[in-house]
């Protein structure tokens, strides 16, 4: 079964992305795509990395069930909802196998018997459940997918009855799987980690600037010191 990996790339320039890898392979290119759009929106790297994550679970767990999402989608017909279903039980838990560190590439296929046990134990132990929110956001982003490459896929095929059986058949369905959306309530959000801003991270660089007039810091070191500190948290 292929291994799917969210992976983390840098380009030149310094801009940070992320792909959807098969190990030992190219990148998805469906999934390229669809995260480019986000790209092209300015949206943090660590955005669309978690948006990789949830498309490398999606891929995952098709590969478990031999699904094969494109030859599907060109036969006119799209996940059923038991599929969907599935899908939607395996968001509920982490999946840190699927980080660019937890890829088994290269990992020999002969296995010591003295490391039989240690295995069946590693095996057994159950899957911890993520937050609520983490489920929310995973689920989002997979409907969103399955939208984008059911079109996708679609404005490939010739204008007949197996295109409009496609767009039919995912509307339905997806519909369907975003019930299971879970609703996330402010309560759910009270004591939860926040960020600042992005107008809050540009106030805050531009006071603790070592030029900067607002600056509280009084010698040069201390100022250079804690402008470098600054970035590298934001960063």
């Amino acid at each position: 079964m292929p291994n799917y990996i969210a992976k983390r790339i840098r380009f030149r320039n310094g801009e940070r992305h992320s792909v959807l890898q098969i190990t030992n392979g190219l990148p998805v290119h469906e999934v390229t795509v669809y995260l480019d759009k986000y790209r092209r929106k300015g949206r943090a790297a660590n955005t669309i990395h978690f948006a990789c994550t949830s498309l490398a679970l999606l891929y995952r767990e098709l590969a478990r069930a031999k699904v094969d999402l494109l030859d599907r989608l060109s036969d006119g017909a799209f996940l059923t909802l038991p599929e969907l279903s599935r899908l939607a039980s395996a968001v509920q838990y982490r999946m840190e196998d699927l980080e660019e560190a937890k890829g088994d590439a290269g990992k020999p296929n002969v296995i010591h018997i003295g490391r039989i046990g240690l295995r069946r134990k590693t095996h057994d132990k159950p899957r911890r459940p993520v937050d609520v929110q983490t489920q929310a956001s995973r689920l989002r982003y997979i409907a969103d997918y399955l939208e984008f490459i059911a079109g996708y896929v679609g404005a490939t095929l010739s204008r007949g009855p197996k295109r409009r059986e496609l767009e039919a058949e995912s509307k339905r369905a997806l519909t369907v799987f975003r019930e299971h959306i879970p609703q996330v309530s402010n309560r759910a959000k009270l004591g939860a980690r926040i960020g600042l801003s992005l107008e809050e991270q540009e106030r805050v660089l531009n006071v603790v600037h070592p030029s900067s007039p607002e600056n509280p810091w009084q010698r040069g070191f201390v100022r250079l010191r804690n402008w470098l500190i600054i970035v590298l948290l934001l960063a």
